[in-house]
Formats: structure tokens, sequence, C-alpha cells
């Protein structure tokens, strides 16, 4: 069971680890004699939804049979199985229409839906190859099929993140210890993956001899760090460079390159400095979209251009993906490519509300069915549903938490490889109340294939608060803000510093974060029970009370029993009882001991 205390009805059993059963709710196994029926099961069991269209069903199992035969095979497979069911009291389990059969997928448990994901022990109760024992030699399309399968269920029976190499204190990255947390409030007030197309030019270097050597040394570095974040397509800069010396201009090199966006600039030495200008353009119109001064000392040219690379792209990254969030809410296009799919679902579940929800889901699902083995597509999908499932955003939780799980095992598989895809992962397993050793596996093996990526870093602070590791979520935390003040995520960093200041009993520096992170995120529920009670505590029972009836369409409660810790888990929800009781009067409020 998740930590979460969801627990579906007492449902039938399907398992098809290992030799294929079903079983009964009352505990009984059921046999199915027919291998093709058991085969027509399978499929529909393994779809997102149950469902699959007569047509496609009938090409998978009778393929050497003409339409007409074929059909009349697959309607009598179907009279047989229904009145199988139908006599062992689970008629309701298979649902046929003219076009298309559906398995309720709400009255029954799949094994094969909880791989990888620590929701249930699959392992031990149902061990061996999907399917064992089962084949139809005479259909190729469904052999096929079953070979994908194991293949993929092999891998997820006994997934584990590779070991990481070891974990860097945040600090280290950094490069010293951090300064007190107000001052990021101060500092910064700004507020074949769906990537981003970009090519950058060399700098131009100014102002000495060497000017030039250093500049191409910035350029090649923020080229392969870009290369390594994974969420850009980056074309070469020699290619950038060769239409350059042509004469072209920014948008003739962007047409010509076929990319979306142009980063260009230039560096010169000032005194005992390096100054590095690094301008991010649109490629379309050539209007800039983002530019910045770096000064870094320059006693080590070569190192200063790992410094200013190392600045410069997680800010580039940010304001592009800010970019074309933003362009996707305001675009509208009949018929939306898979670009515009992904990145209008990514603006759509950070507003944190039922209805924008719902949307980014059904573009989830449009863009699993033009790319299903998309992983960054995979990986958003099960992070919707897993927010769905926390926070009540449905009528069917159950479907969300099985959804999830399904599009996590999709994710895995085609990105188990990819920083943002592994941090996206570990946040579903913190929201479905899914392993936890096995979340922070995922960040730490993140950041060993990348040391010092921001969202992994960021994604890592939320594992930590789940698994009550209050120091080292603020660390996280503090080191994706210092890495990248103008991170989208950057409210919902303060946000988790806040939290984690909120667990560890510093409720005025708790409170202090979480009003700066409220001012950008005013429906993040987790912030707003945690602001509900540190307003108690200083005294502001209204603002308490206020923040609590927000949470009342989310499960406020649920959210805090994803945190591993039993004290952590009663601080919140007594806490939030008191911010619902001490607010009811109008009488002033006494601020309460810490």
């Amino acid at each position: 069971m998740p930590r979460g205390g969801y627990m579906a009805r007492q449902n039938a059993m399907m398992r098809l680890l290992g030799p294929f059963q079903i079983v009964t709710p009352a505990g009984e196994q059921l046999r199915i004699p027919s291998k093709r029926s058991i085969a027509l099961l399978a499929l529909l069991a393994m779809t997102d939804h149950g469902s699959r269209a007569r047509t496609w069903l009938q090409s998978m199992l009778w393929p050497n049979r003409g339409a007409l035969q074929a059909q009349a095979s697959l309607r009598r497979e179907l009279s047989n199985l229904l009145a199988l069911l139908n006599a062992n009291g689970m008629g309701e389990l298979l649902v046929a229409d003219r076009h298309d059969l559906t398995l309720r997928i709400d009255l029954i448990e799949v094994d094969a839906h909880h791989l990888a994901t620590g929701l249930r022990e699959v392992r031990a109760v149902t061990p061996g190859a999907f399917l064992e024992g089962l084949d139809l030699s005479d259909c190729e399309p469904f052999e096929d099929w079953l070979r994908e399968q194991r293949m993929l269920c092999r891998r997820l029976v006994s997934y584990q993140p590779p070991e990481a190499p070891g974990q860097q204190a945040a600090h280290a990255v950094h490069g010293g210890q951090f300064s007190g947390t107000a001052d990021l409030i101060a500092r910064n007030a700004l507020p074949l993956p769906p990537r981003p197309s970009l090519v950058i030019l060399p700098l131009a270097g100014r102002g000495s001899p060497d000017a030039d050597q250093i500049a191409h040394a910035v350029t090649d570095e923020i080229e392969l760090i870009l290369i390594r974040y994974r969420s850009m397509f980056v074309v070469a800069s020699a290619s950038g460079e060769a239409l350059q010396h042509q004469g072209l201009t920014i948008p003739e090199i962007a047409k010509r390159l076929g990319v979306a966006f142009v980063l260009h600039g230039s560096l010169e030495r000032l005194g005992g400095y390096i100054k590095a200008i690094i301008l991010v353009s649109h490629g379309a119109d050539g209007m800039q979209l983002w530019g910045k001064s770096f000064f870094f000392k320059s006693d080590n040219p070569l190192e200063v251009a790992d410094q200013i690379a190392s600045a410069v792209v997680p800010q580039v990254n940010s304001r592009i993906e800010t970019t074309e969030r933003e362009r996707s809410l305001t675009s509208h296009v009949a018929e939306p490519s898979n670009y515009q799919l992904y990145w209008k679902a990514n603006a759509l579940f950070r507003q944190w509300d039922a209805a924008s929800s719902a949307e980014a889901l059904a573009l989830c699902e449009q863009l699993t069915l033009a790319e299903p083995g998309n992983s960054w597509g995979a990986a958003m999908t099960a992070f919707c549903h897993a927010s769905a499932f926390l926070n009540g955003w449905s009528d069917n939780r159950a479907e969300n938490l099985r959804l999830a799980a399904l599009a996590y095992q999709r994710a895995l598989a085609s990105g188990s490889d990819d920083p943002m895809v592994l941090g996206y992962c570990a946040a579903v397993l913190t929201m479905i109340g899914g392993d936890l050793a096995v979340a922070d596996r995922l960040v730490s093996y993140a950041l060993s294939l990348m040391p010092g990526h921001q969202p992994t870093l960021f994604w890592g602070g939320w594992v930590d608060l789940a698994r009550g590791e209050t120091a080292t979520a603020r660390e996280r935390f503090e080191m994706a803000l210092r890495i990248n003040p103008e991170a989208a995520t950057r409210a919902y960093a303060i946000a988790g510093i806040g939290i984690a200041c909120l667990l560890e009993g510093a409720i005025e520096e708790a409170h202090m974060m979480l009003v700066e992170a409220l001012q950008y995120i005013p429906t993040f529920p987790i912030a707003l029970a945690s602001y509900a009670i540190t307003s108690v505590r200083v005294g502001d029972a209204r603002g308490a009370r206020r923040a609590a009836l927000a949470l009342q369409a989310a499960d406020a409660r649920q959210i805090a029993l994803t945190l591993h810790r039993a004290d952590h888990r009663a601080l919140f929800t007594e806490g939030l009882a008191l911010a619902l009781s001490e607010g009811s009067d109008s009488g002033p409020a006494k601020p309460r001991p810490s």
C-alpha cells in the first residue's frame, strides 16, 4: 500500500509475470483453457486504459485469416470467454461493443503494472517471465509483441538504478559553504525528446591577443555542457561558424540549420578580469530573448572558460524552457505538433489545479499515442497522473495511480540514463508512495551522470523531504537556486526550503520562505499546507485558516502522508487541524511557541 494511505477495494488479480493466472475477489483461481483468450486478456491489460479496437485484436491474434474469418474467430473466442467469466461472477470484467473490447482495469489488479515502483512486492509474489510458457506460433504479430513485453518486464522486475560512485555534498560542487537562506529571496527576486533547438555561434574575442583563444574555449565548453544537459538539440558550433563566415544574419543561419534559438556574444579582457556577454536570440526574427554579462578573475583563462560555461548554461536552459512554456499557452494551433503538445502540458501542470491537470493529461495522452517511446513524454505523463492521484484531482484515483506506474515504467525503459527523466521518475515515486530508496538512487545516479545538474538537485530535494532528510533537502534546494537563480522552479525550491525549516522547527525562517514562495505559486498544495501551519505558530490564525480552507479541495492530509517519518506526518495533520480551528473566530491570535 502506498504511504499515502490509499487502498483500492478488493479486486480480482491478474498475474502476467510467470504462468498466467486470474484470481477472483474471493481468492479462487479461474482456469482459462484457451491460449488465445489468455493472449486477448494480456493485450488488453497492457494498454493504458484496457481498451483495443476489434480490428487490431483480430490482426494480432488471427493475422493469417481474411477479415470476415478473423472477425468470426474473435466473436467465437469472446463468446466463450464471456461465458466463463459470467459463470464465475466476473461478467463485468470485459465490456464489448461493435468496435472495441475493454478490460475493466478498475476491477482487477495486474501485477505487471507495479514493476519497479515499490508499490507491490512483485518480485516475491510473481517471479518468472512475462506470460511464461505461452506462445502462439502462428501469430507473428503477437509473438513480436510478447518478445517486447518480456524484454521490458525482465528489465523492470529486477530494476535498480546503478550505484553512483559517491555522493558529493552540494556545497562541495558549489565550491564553498552557503550563506544564509534569506539572501536567496533578496538577491533573486526575478521570477529525440521534444527539445528546443539551438546553435551556438563562436563568441567574438576582444581586447587582447589571447581573447579569441579563450572565447573559443568558452564556446566549446558551453556546447559540451548543453549537450550533456540533454534538454536541447544543439547544432555543432562549427556549422554556425561556417554560415557566419558567409555573412549570413542570425535569422538566415537559424533557417538554414532549422533551429529555433541562436546563442552568441563576445568576450574581452578587462585588466585582471574576463568579461563575457552572452546573448540568446529568436532564430525566426533575430530578436533578443535573453542576455547577461559575466565577470571572472583571469588567473587561469582555460579554467575561467569552464566557470563561465557552468554559469551560463543553466540560465540559458531555463530561459528557453520558460519561453517555450509561455508560447505554448498563447499559441492556438489546430493540429499541434508533438513538440507543442509536450510544452503546453509542461506549462499546464505547473498551474496546480484540477482543470489544468486534466488538460495536461489529455495532451500527454495525445503525445503517448503519437510517440509511445518518447521518454520525456512518458515521464511527464507519469508526473501528471501522480499529481492528480496525490492531490485528489480526479474521481478515479486508482486509475491515476495505475497509469502513473505504467508511464513511469515506459519512461525508465527508454530514458534510464537521461537525468531529466530520472528526476521526474524520482518525483513520481515520491508522490505515489513508491520506494523512496529507489527514488534516492535515481537521483544519485542522475547526479553521477551530470554533477551539479540543477533540475536533478531540485527533484532530489523533494525526495529528501519525503525521506525525512531535511538537512540534505535544504542543501540540494539551495544548490539548485545558486546554480540557476532564474530557474522556473525557483519558487518551488524556496517552498521546499521552507518546508524543511518547518520540519526542523525553525518556524520564523520557514514562514519567511513560504510567504516568498506563495507570491509566485499561490495554489501549490504542500506549500499552502505548510504556510497554514507556520501562520498559526507566528500568530496569524486568520491567514492560517484561509490557507487551510484553500486546501479542502485537495487532500492535504494525503499530501502529508507521503512523508516517511511519523513525527513529520503528525506535525502536518495536527497543524492543519489547528489552523482550521484557531481561525474560526474573529478574535486576535497569540503567537504559539515553536
